[in-house]
């Protein structure tokens, strides 16, 4: 049941400006069954569940991703996946263009499923520290996705996997380079010297060097 319900938020969140209409047209046509009804307290219910869908077809543009995601996270059986093409599209968000992925994700069945994703779903979990930052081409990671739908996904960032040990040791050579460099210019600061070894140790436990 959760599979389903969690298959029907993703479908919403990937087809969100059909559902922003379909929601609008629903309510409309709600309300006006509110204006019809007889009973006051059968008025009353259709309005409440005509507002409800106005609002969460609106909701669902901008946030149904991060509900379907949760869902799929907190659910998900975990696979594997790789990234095969990565293609510029024709959308834009907030002035930048949106990459489409095609990927393959291999369930733990075995059955390979090939599907596309976009930059612009936010499709990681957990958020990485460094923002958003996607696998490369040829480049295996982890995901979740819904047994009943495995084209319903999230990415893992947190694990082991090639993708997620990649952007783990690019945040901390980062910090890295942010501490040695003003360690460089006054090396006799104690905090910029405790912050340099500090970055340095994180660098070599993780075995990013």
């Amino acid at each position: 049941m959760l599979e389903f319900i969690a298959s029907i938020f993703f479908a919403m969140a990937k087809y969100n400006i059909i559902t922003l209409f379909a929601g609008y047209v629903v309510s409309g046509i709600l309300f006006y069954f509110a204006s019809k009804s007889k009973t006051s307290a059968k008025k009353t219910y259709i309005r409440i569940l005509a507002i409800l869908i106005f609002i969460y077809s609106t909701f669902n543009v901008f946030f149904g991703y991060t509900i379907a995601g949760n869902l799929i996270n907190g659910i998900g059986e975990k696979g594997t996946a790789v990234t095969v093409s990565i293609r510029q599209t024709n959308s834009q968000y907030n002035d930048y263009w949106i990459m489409e992925y095609t990927i393959i994700i291999e369930t733990k069945e075995k059955e390979k499923i090939e599907t596309t994703f976009e930059d612009a779903d936010f499709n990681l979990y957990p958020e990485p520290a460094q923002g958003y930052a996607y696998p490369v081409v040829g480049e295996k990671f982890s995901v979740k996705y819904l047994s009943s739908n495995p084209k319903a996904f999230v990415i893992i960032t947190d694990d082991d996997s090639p993708y997620s040990k990649r952007i783990k040791c690019d945040y901390l050579k980062t910090k890295f380079n942010e501490a040695y460099r003003k360690f460089k210019f006054d090396s006799t600061n104690s905090k910029y010297r405790e912050q340099y070894i500090k970055t340095q140790n994180e660098l070599d436990e993780n075995g990013c060097f």
